[in-house]
């Protein structure tokens, strides 16, 4: 069951991801081309944008300006707002947690305070190049870092038996 579920959990954040990421491109190339567009050559903005939305990482090791930075905190606003406005609607799950058929289970006691750490947490760890799911492979349960630690649990539609 352990593998289903984590099965089910990379397909829900490849789908979340994919929807993240033409969003956030979208506002970083346009901010890229109008607000900043002194420090950005036109013709290479998208590819930066790209760049940093694949790889965020990457800014640690290279001397970026001010305006790559920025970047960064634009793209970790609009991944950090995708989940938790999805997350805090009646439903609780965002539309790639939908498709793969996971729901968030927790009780309602600081619901909001719990979905925005989940979520803080979320994000960064992406950026630490998918610790979570390694740490939730080697998990006895398959539970991730940030719903460990804020004691989020994660249920599939149909309940398998197997594996």
């Amino acid at each position: 069951m352990k593998i289903r579920v984590f099965k089910k959990r990379v397909l829900a954040a490849i789908i979340d991801y994919m929807i993240v990421f033409a969003a956030a491109y979208a506002v970083c190339a346009l901010l890229m081309t109008t607000v900043f567009k002194n420090m950005f050559d036109g013709q290479a903005a998208p590819f930066t944008a790209m760049i940093l939305l694949i790889s965020p990482l990457l800014l640690f090791f290279q001397s970026a300006d001010v305006s790559a930075w920025v970047m960064l905190g634009v793209i970790f606003v609009v991944e950090f707002l995708y989940y938790s406005l999805f997350e805090l609607l009646p439903s609780k799950r965002t539309p790639g947690y939908k498709i793969a058929g996971i729901h968030l289970c927790f009780s309602e006691k600081n619901r909001i305070g719990r979905i925005i750490a989940r979520n803080i947490l979320k994000v960064l760890s992406r950026y630490l190049f998918c610790i979570p799911f390694i740490v939730s492979v080697l998990n006895a349960n398959g539970v991730a870092i940030y719903d460990r630690v804020t004691n989020i649990r994660i249920e599939t539609d149909v309940t398998e038996n197997n594996d």
